[in-house]
């Protein structure tokens, strides 16, 4: 029964989240940078974090590598970068329903796979591509891990070889892994206090430990926080954002997740204490540490809400029935589940084509840049290398074009990115294919010098002033998009003008 009832959630979790799939939807903003990191690797291999001329994200390396050997398999398709996610994504309302029912009871874990499996958050994140399910995945089969290796239950020995082979791998394929890593490691702490000097005793911690090092050292992670940190990306007060995302969009999942922690703490305190230390690490860091303000980066605890919702829904027909083993009790929580799922808005009732990342709140810019791309390589002489491609994210050019195209450039604010000069008195950005970098109208001027015909793409009015209205004043309009019809919200705050010059 267990078999079909696990069969039965991957299949439907498949269904929503692969209905319409294969229609090429455009990339959105981060999603180019997969696929292009995806080509570094298949272009240079390993040895691409040891090359000086590229840059490459080290905290998205597990899903990259998997995007290239796709890639290298199917061939360079929107559809082929998002399937991992969609693979993940799908698994993710199994690996949750285990967890629940480990953790708690069979009760929860089925209604939490089916709030998981429905969820219009999940869903979007499971057809995008980009790291965030896979890192929800690994999370939620480390969290069943270690409770089965703290509770002394199964194969310990197998429990914990697993468990170190999946924080290995959460430790390459998102930088949130390793605050959730760090939970892991102040509740043990906690609970396990007489323990430490043992663990300590083991050799093989060093070699993991080690381990560990050897591989963040190789891949630059040490160099990139360094990076992070210089560039004043921490620091910030973000509790208006975050509060308004999980009490005013999600007030109900919210509510049940505070009633299923203060049940947690009646009847689970360790895993109430795990959950604790996790949620308010992760918080922290979103809220205070981290300025950057997306609702994505509350992606690696939203299983666990979905889990304590679960187990707080599970836990309402308790109230009205003495026998809590009861079939009824069962019955009762999963149609009560079934009532907030059919609610909708923020669960799906029936599959849909497209699934908005701007279905909650509009902070993605998205537009067809297929049309965009498609208008330079019907107007523009692309094939001769003679036509400059001004881009603010130059991974949009190297997706549509070619990674190899050298008439690029990087249109960015002042002082926003470090560069050398050439010898041509060009400012070039190291580690991005000696990309040539736009910050004034000198620079605009240079590019113009240099080629007869160009596009610059703009969208975003707060980059340099200078630059913005000599094109408006000196050069051809020849695309504008506000918005990508199939979103949520049509009014993109990222409208996107193409322009030109020396095209007849």
């Amino acid at each position: 029964m267990a078999f079909l009832i696990v069969i039965f959630i991957f299949l439907l979790s498949f269904l929503f989240r692969g209905y319409g799939f294969f229609v090429n939807y455009p990339f959105w903003v981060d999603e180019f940078s997969t696929a292009i990191q995806s080509q570094y690797i298949l272009k240079y291999g390993l040895s691409v974090f040891s090359n000086p001329d590229v840059y490459i994200e080290q905290h998205n390396i597990s899903t990259h590598i998997l995007t290239a050997f796709l890639f290298q398999i199917l061939g360079n398709q929107e559809w082929v970068a998002r399937l991992p996610s969609l693979i993940f994504g799908s698994m993710l309302p199994v690996a949750v329903f285990f967890l629940a029912k480990y953790l708690f009871n069979s009760k929860t874990g089925l209604a939490a796979a089916l709030l998981t499996a429905f969820s219009y958050f999940e869903i979007t994140w499971s057809r995008q591509a980009r790291s965030y399910v896979l890192l929800q995945l690994i999370m939620v089969i480390t969290t069943y891990l270690y409770f089965k290796v703290l509770d002394e239950k199964g194969n310990k020995r197998t429990d914990l070889i697993l468990l170190a082979l999946f924080s290995l791998l959460g430790f390459i394929t998102h930088s949130f892994f390793y605050l959730f890593l760090l939970s892991l490691i102040m509740h043990f702490v906690f609970i396990k206090k007489n323990r430490l000097i043992h663990i300590f005793n083991k050799w093989w911690i060093y070699v993991l430990f080690i381990l560990f090092i050897a591989i963040a050292k190789h891949i630059g992670l040490f160099d990139t926080f360094m990076t992070y940190f210089s560039r004043d990306g921490f620091g910030a007060n973000n509790v208006w954002y975050y509060h308004s995302f999980l009490w005013r969009e999600y007030s109900l999942l919210t509510f049940l997740t505070l009633i299923g922690f203060i049940l947690a703490f009646n009847r689970k305190k360790s895993i109430f204490l795990f959950l604790s230390i996790f949620f308010i690490t992760h918080l922290f860091f979103i809220t205070f540490g981290f300025k950057p303000l997306v609702t994505r980066y509350v992606l690696p605890i939203f299983p666990f809400m979905l889990v304590l919702s679960a187990y707080a829904i599970s836990h309402l027909p308790n109230l009205f029935f003495k026998n809590q083993k009861h079939i009824l009790t069962t019955f009762a929580s999963l149609l009560l589940t079934i009532v907030i799922v059919v609610n909708g808005d923020k669960f799906v009732n029936r599959p849909k084509y497209f699934y908005s990342v701007n279905h909650d709140f509009r902070e993605i810019a998205l537009v067809d840049y297929k049309q965009i791309y498609d208008r330079i390589k019907h107007r523009g002489d692309l094939d001769k290398n003679e036509t400059a491609v001004i881009e603010t994210w130059p991974a949009r050019t190297y997706w549509y074009v070619g990674i190899d195209y050298k008439p690029s450039y990087f249109f960015q604010w002042r002082g926003n990115l470090p560069y050398d000069v050439n010898n041509k008195g060009e400012k070039v950005v190291p580690r991005n294919n000696q990309i040539r970098l736009i910050e004034d109208v000198d620079d605009l001027e240079k590019a113009i010098k240099t080629y007869a015909k160009g596009f610059i793409l703009i969208d975003d009015t707060s980059l340099p002033k200078d630059v913005i209205d000599y094109v408006e004043k000196n050069m051809k309009k020849e695309l504008y998009l506000d918005h990508y019809p199939l979103d949520d919200n049509p009014y993109s705050i990222w409208p996107v003008t193409l322009y030109s010059w020396g095209i007849k």
